[in-house]
This record gives C-alpha cells, structure tokens and sequence, in this order.
C-alpha cells in the first residue's frame, strides 16, 4: 500500500486522480432504533459507479456506526477489485484512527483492523476528512432505510 491516511479536512467533494476510485461513507444513528449506513463511489469525473445502504437495528454509539460505514465501503470496494482507493468521511475521529494505522483490541477499532488489514494489499489508499457539506451524497444515502435491514 501506497500512500497512507491523511488528515486533511475540506468542506467541499472533489474527484480523485485518474484512475483512482473515491469512496465516501456517512452513517446515521437514529437513537436505539437503528443505524443507516450509506456508501457512495465515484471516480474521477465524478460519475457514480455505485452505492450501498445498510440498516442495523442496533443502538451504536456515531463513532461505532462510522467506522462500520467505513468498512462497509472499503470492503465492497476490494469486493469490487479497485486497486487505488480514496477513503472520505466526515468523522474526524475515525480518520484519525485509521491514519495512525495503530491496531487495538475493542469493538470499535475491530472495524478500523479490518479495514488496515484490507488495504495493505492495494496500490494507492488515502484516508481524508471532509465536512458534512462535502458529503452529502453518502449522507442521503444513509438515511435510506432497505426493507430487510439486520
């Protein structure tokens, strides 16, 4: 893996480099009736190649429902055999934990594990805050809510 995680925080949604495919997650924690997980990927003219939407019926805590959200698009993304991938959310805490690269023993850092396990074998990851304006499309998509969720 090239590249790394990085803490650079923008306020608006940009295309990844050619060749490149740009994910972003969001997830939504409606009290203890459940979470919405949303993924949007794009590339570089910024065209949707996919999404994902998710509901867990589960009382997360947000940290733990991003991070989650997270997984879930780098995940499908690997699923998807994309070899150069630009990870954004708009949880700082989470991209801070998965810059450091520090693997921990907890629940929550089980989902940040799996993604640094998972991305060791890609060409190119980048990690990156953006603010929620800049994140809108897996925003909306988060609020979706499946028939069928978990």
């Amino acid at each position: 893996m090239s590249g790394g995680g990085q803490q650079a925080t923008t306020s608006l949604w940009s295309p990844p480099e050619e060749g490149m495919i740009k994910i972003n997650t969001d997830a939504v924690v409606v009290g203890t009736a459940g979470v919405g997980l949303g993924v949007a990927v794009r590339d570089a003219r910024g065209q949707l190649l996919c999404m994902a939407a998710r509901t867990v019926a589960a009382a997360w805590e947000p940290d733990f429902a991003e991070a989650a959200a997270a997984w879930m698009g780098v995940k499908l993304a690997v699923r998807m055999g994309w070899r150069k991938i630009w990870l954004e959310l708009d949880a700082l805490s989470i991209v801070s934990k998965i810059s450091k690269a520090v693997k921990k023993p907890s629940p929550l850092f089980a989902f940040i594990n799996r993604i640094l396990d998972a991305v060791k074998s890609l060409e190119s990851f980048k990690c990156t805050h953006v603010a929620r304006a800049g994140n809108v499309v897996a925003h909306g998509i988060a609020h979706i809510y499946p028939d069928g969720g978990e």
